[in-house]
């Protein structure tokens, strides 16, 4: 599932976050998209602990579908915080 979010980078492109369904939990990552755009940006990342990075990718794992929507606006807010 692809969510556009009103969230932004520093030079106006959009936030966007992707789910995955896989073994009964949710995935919730950007598919590398925030690396790409941060990686010509700083030299130094600082993730909030439960974002991890995986196969050059940002994903935030949920077990319980019922936290899905607040766990979808943490992790695209991490991603416009970072």
């Amino acid at each position: 599932m692809h969510i556009q979010t009103p969230l932004t980078y520093p030079d106006g492109g959009r936030v966007d976050v992707f789910v995955i369904e896989r073994n009964g939990q949710y995935i919730v990552t950007d598919y590398g998209e925030a690396l790409g755009w941060f990686s010509r940006q700083v030299d130094d990342l600082h993730l909030p602990p439960d974002i991890e990075l995986y196969r050059g990718r940002l994903v935030l794992r949920c077990e319980n579908p019922e936290d899905l929507g607040e766990v979808v606006q943490r992790f695209a807010q991490a991603i416009a915080d970072i």
